[in-house]
């Protein structure tokens, strides 16, 4: 007789993901509308709970939790919610906000994103983690952005 199956809980902010012979990622984001977490479920179910609220997903569909409670469930590509752990970021129609937040996680220093309007532009590309100068001279050349480098690996994005 096979032993039952062990539940693995993941604890993010203030809320917790649950799953039980799930395949799911995680992530904690810290941004300057305040950090929120990821939730994605790539094979199985996954039980996300923030706050005395839960919901259940399932394969392909990603939540997003903060401050504010859930977002709604989305409909994600398991592919390129994955492709980061081949080291590609891919982006679709992602504002650019969410794409600096991104970068700061792969990067030393950090990228400080002064214009809130060019924050709300969208972005879609396939970028390589280890061709970081890649990434500033695309989003120079799409949205005109002045991007001045600062000891410390600080980034100055206008």
């Amino acid at each position: 007789m096979a032993a039952p199956a062990r539940s693995l809980i993941v604890l993010a902010a203030e809320g917790r993901t649950i799953a039980r012979g799930a395949r799911f990622d995680v992530r904690h984001i810290g941004s300057n509308a305040g950090p929120w977490v990821s939730v994605t479920c790539l094979d199985g179910g996954v039980r996300v709970e923030q706050r005395g609220a839960a919901a259940v997903i399932g394969p392909g569909q990603q939540l997003r939790y903060g401050a504010d409670g859930f977002g709604a469930v989305a409909a994600v590509d398991p592919d390129i919610a994955t492709a980061w752990q081949q080291g590609i970021l891919i982006f679709r129609s992602t504002p650019l906000a969410e794409v600096v937040d991104e970068l700061n996680r792969y990067r030393p220093g950090r990228i400080i994103l002064l214009n809130e309007a060019l924050g709300r532009s969208p972005v879609s590309g396939r970028f390589r983690l280890d061709h970081m100068a890649d990434i500033f001279v695309r989003i120079q050349d799409a949205f005109g952005a002045s991007i001045r480098s600062l000891p410390g690996g600080i980034v100055l994005l206008s």
